[in-house]
């Protein structure tokens, strides 16, 4: 029974000591349905780690892995989601050398069949935390640099937590010299707007009220459907282009017909990134505020020349362990650790905003929580003060609970409910 199961045959005749090329599967059919069982194997690893069950989850995909080897089944667009699955898998057993040698296996196989795609730089970002994690955040910075250009080109953001270990790596590289390398902390503001992005899209609907009115303009409306389709298409097109370079991986080739299928498909996407550059500008003259509900990255040197003299701009970013300040002045930027992260950062605006909103039943609130105000200043603008000293102005860019908080609201120093007037509020420091 065995030897007419193509399945186990490859995996015999590897663990028999004979080369993989001696026992490769024949049937197409029998190599689709086996590359169907792999891809089955892995989500049922995911399942597994999911459940807690980690040390299962890594035998299933260890087990996997040899299978796909052993029938010769193992190329790059198979092994490189199956490698990121089993680098996820070893990071969550502390297992961090064995996950780097996976998402190392994994990086290399995605640049050979997806390169500049999603699951590439998601698999980046992945591999720069194990990086980090080992202490070795040098090594991680090419893998942050590769993933925040494919982002940035795919117009996609990504989660606080994944670009976390690539702000830690780009602020290591520094070595503590908050204001020295500005090449470095502008490539980090760059990157840690990418986290926020995701973010901010939730605030998005909250302005859809004035879109809305804006929308009734039927230029506005019109310029809107033409960017919005634009997306789509090209979000196809790049689709497209995976596939393309999975079966050109799978079967071979990539002359004659394939060849001019994909230089066309290339032609097509450069025609609709044009189309998309050109929606945009029309949609920005048409609605100048639309802009600033969409998310997107920018860098230092294009806020520059906004600032007034005096005048500074502050980004904050923060994730599940600590955050980022960043202070844009003079024609230079600066960054600053937050020790606080984005849960101990939401407790003190919950306890701020309750102090202003639960009022009682004559409508009166309760007295205004002093000490959280004075600590979320503490955690959060103290770092950067030095560097806003004698600003006359500043503009305030929050992220996460933050959003939910006006600035103005936090106090620099002590003070007492008996003589809140007098209580050295921040809006004061900036007049």
């Amino acid at each position: 029974q065995q030897a007419s199961n193509p399945f186990t045959r490859g995996t015999a005749a590897r663990l028999g000591g004979v080369t993989p090329a001696e026992g490769l599967l024949t049937d197409p059919i029998a190599e689709t349905a086996l590359l169907g069982l792999i891809e089955v194997r892995r989500a049922k690893a995911s399942a597994l780690r999911a459940l807690r069950r980690v040390k299962e989850a890594d035998d299933l995909l260890v087990a996997t892995s040899e299978l796909a080897r052993g029938n010769g089944v193992d190329r790059p667009i198979v092994a490189a989601p199956l490698y990121r699955t089993m680098g996820v898998t070893a990071a969550a057993l502390g297992a961090h050398e064995p996950a780097i040698d996976r998402f190392t296996r994994s990086a290399l196989n995605y640049q050979g069949a997806m390169p500049g795609s999603r699951a590439q730089a998601d698999t980046n970002l992945q591999y720069a935390d194990q990086l980090v994690r080992s202490g070795k955040s040098l090594n991680a910075l090419d893998y942050c640099r590769s993933a925040v250009a494919s982002l940035i080109e795919l117009t996609a953001s990504t989660t606080p937590e994944l670009i976390a270990p690539c702000l830690k790596a780009y602020f290591d590289s520094i070595g503590g010299q908050t204001g020295q390398n500005q090449t470095m902390i502008g490539e980090m503001f760059v990157a840690s707007q990418l986290g926020q992005s995701g973010i901010v899209s939730q605030q998005i609907s909250q302005a859809s009220a004035n879109l809305a009115e804006n929308s009734r303009n039927p230029k506005v409306g019109a310029a809107i459907r033409k960017q919005r389709d634009l997306k789509v298409e090209l979000s196809g097109l790049y689709d497209r282009r995976d596939v393309l370079a999975a079966e050109r991986d799978r079967f071979g080739g990539g002359g004659g017909a394939q060849q001019e299928d994909s230089d066309r498909l290339e032609a097509r996407i450069r025609d609709v990134q044009t189309k998309l550059a050109e929606a945009d500008s029309e949609l920005q003259a048409a609605s100048p505020n639309f802009g600033q509900l969409t998310p997107q990255t920018v860098k230092a040197d294009a806020i520059y020349p906004l600032l007034h003299p005096g005048e500074a701009f502050v980004s904050l970013s923060t994730n599940q362990t600590e955050g980022w300040i960043f202070v844009l002045r003079d024609g230079r930027i600066s960054v600053s650790r937050i020790a606080l992260g984005r849960e101990g950062v939401g407790k003190l605006v919950q306890a701020i905003r309750a102090s202003i909103e639960n009022v009682d039943n004559r409508g009166r609130p309760p007295p205004f929580d002093v000490a959280s105000a004075r600590a979320l200043f503490d955690a959060v603008f103290a770092p950067a003060m030095p560097r806003l000293e004698n600003a006359t102005s500043v503009v305030v860019a929050p992220s996460g609970p933050l959003l939910s908080l006006p600035m103005e609201l936090l106090l620099t120093g002590a003070a007492s409910n008996d003589n809140l007037p007098d209580a050295p509020w921040l809006v004061r420091k900036f007049r």
